[in-house]
């Protein structure tokens, strides 16, 4: 059934999108080939379940639009090391566009084409996007502090507290994180 293609597609390009920050995490190129591969299978599959002229391709072009815009935000951000909420949330949003193509193709699938409900669908997974990605900073937070990447938890503590008072005592900080609330 179309499902279970979709549901394998997805599975598929998720890896890829596994691999694709992997690449631009680690500057790691060595499983480029791996990650070419998968993008193939999952667009072969995605096709069969489309075809060549549907919709779906261009709200694909919008997601793959949407995620480069993510790694240009980010890349930004922890140049300058500033960012306000509303930027923190469009890059979570962004970040996690290629989840928004399960939505764009159940939609599509769905022959109604309700715009209404996928509006709200699509704001709903932003939502989700926001408070993944705040949880994940959280989780994330000795780590992201260690190797020197934007985390919204980092970036609060250190506009409370002054870091240089802790000279790489990461140990105290992640304390003071709890401590502080």
């Amino acid at each position: 059934s179309d499902i279970n293609l979709l549901s394998e597609a997805g599975y598929i390009f998720y890896h890829s999108i596994l691999l694709i920050d992997h690449i631009i995490d680690e500057k790691d190129f060595s499983n480029i080939s791996q990650l070419i591969y998968l993008q193939e299978e999952s667009i072969k599959i995605l096709t069969s379940v489309f075809g060549r002229k549907s919709l779906f391709w261009d709200l694909w072009i919008d997601r793959r639009n949407e995620y480069f815009e993510a790694v240009k935000i980010e890349k930004s951000i922890n140049i300058k090391g500033q960012c306000d909420f509303k930027t923190y949330s469009k890059l979570a949003d962004k970040k996690s566009a290629f989840g928004k193509i399960a939505i764009d193709s159940l939609w599509l699938l769905s022959k109604k084409l309700d715009r209404k409900m996928y509006k709200k669908l699509i704001k709903s997974h932003q939502y989700f996007s926001v408070g993944l990605q705040l949880y994940d900073d959280f989780r994330d937070f000795s780590e992201d502090l260690r190797i020197n990447q934007f985390n919204w938890g980092v970036f609060i503590l250190k506009n409370e507290i002054d870091f240089t008072d802790y000279q790489n005592n990461h140990n105290t900080i992640h304390k003071l994180f709890y401590l502080r609330g």
